[in-house]
């Protein structure tokens, strides 16, 4: 996990200092923040770290302090309710009709019908191993009782 940093209180107060003047003069507000003389004849370090530049945006500006357009409003279009159909209602020949129209669209997998799929029998394992509970045909619970002793 990420440790998310904030801004200091020094670049907090310059920033807010830079926004409100009117020539914006970055060192004029580095200064005023109480920042020492070596950032302030490097205002870049601070103005252009990602956390201030991140606050800037967030606030509406760009890196050199001018407006952001206001974000316009996107409308987002409700789906159309889908019909619900009563498939018992339809007739044979619509209901054929419409699967015929459902397997010829491409990328739709195909399913047969229930009686026309492969019956397993419930004793094959499905994953291809030996059935080790019953590979002798006997039931496990007479198997456990002959091999079980109370001694």
């Amino acid at each position: 996990m990420a440790i998310t940093r904030k801004l200091s209180y020094r670049q907090l107060q310059a920033l807010d200092f830079w926004l409100r003047s009117q020539n914006k003069n970055k060192a004029e507000a580095l200064r005023k923040a109480g920042y020492g003389t070596a950032v302030i004849r490097n205002p870049d370090r601070v103005f252009d770290s990602p956390l201030v530049l991140k606050e800037l945006e967030l606030r509406g500006y760009t890196a050199d302090g001018r407006r952001l357009p206001p974000m316009r409003a996107v409308e987002i279009e409700v789906p159309a309710p889908v019909q619900d159909y009563a498939f018992e209602a339809m007739s044979m020949q619509d209901r054929q009709t419409l699967k015929e129209r459902l397997e010829a669209v491409d990328g739709v997998p195909f399913r047969l019908p229930v009686q026309e799929r492969e019956q397993v029998e419930p004793r094959v394992p499905l994953r291809g191993g030996a059935d080790i509970f019953n590979a002798h045909g006997e039931s496990v619970a007479a198997t456990n009782m002959l091999n079980f002793s109370s001694m």
